[in-house]
C-alpha cells in the first residue's frame, strides 16, 4: 500500500496495476540464488480482464493473481520457467491452468530455456531461505 511504511532494510517489491499485452506480470531479472535482495516486479492488473476466454469467478480470478504474484516472486528468488501445469512456473499451459491452484514442485524445466533437465522448486526455496543446508 501507497501508506504503509518502507522498510529500512533490503526488500523486494511487488507492485499491481496497469496493462500489458504480451504478459500478465514482469519481473526485474531471474535472481540466481536471490543474490539482490531489493528486486522488482509487476503484476499487470488489468491484464487479466478477458484473459481466459470467457466468464470467471471472483475465486478463478484470485487465484490466477496470486498464482501470478507467487510466479514472480519465484523469479526474484532465483526459479525459471518450467513446463508443468500444477507448476508455479510453468509457463506451458496456457492462461485457463492460472485459474486452479499450483504450486511450487519438481518439474521439467521448459524447453525454451533449457532443452533437459528439472528444477526442484521446494528444494531450492527451502535452502535459499535457510530452512534446509545445501
Amino acid at each position: 500500500s501507497d501508506t504503509d511504511p518502507v522498510p529500512t532494510e533490503p526488500h523486494s517489491t511487488i507492485y499491481f496495476g496497469g496493462f500489458s499485452q504480451q504478459a500478465f506480470a514482469i519481473s526485474e531479472k531471474i535472481d540466481a540464488h536471490n543474490a539482490d535482495l531489493s528486486d522488482n516486479a509487476i503484476v499487470f492488473t488489468r491484464s487479466f480482464s478477458d484473459a481466459f476466454g470467457g466468464a470467471v469467478s471472483f475465486n478463478q480470478m484470485a487465484t490466477a493473481i496470486g498464482n501470478t504474484v507467487a510466479h514472480e516472486i519465484g523469479h526474484l528468488m532465483g526459479l525459471i520457467h518450467t513446463a508443468d501445469c500444477d507448476s508455479l512456473m510453468d509457463t506451458s499451459c496456457g492462461n485457463r491452468a492460472l485459474l486452479v491452484r499450483q504450486t511450487f514442485k519438481l518439474a521439467p524445466i521448459d524447453q525454451s530455456v533449457f532443452p533437459l533437465g528439472q528444477q526442484n522448486a521446494p528444494e531450492l526455496l527451502s535452502w535459499l531461505l535457510g530452512l534446509a543446508t545445501p
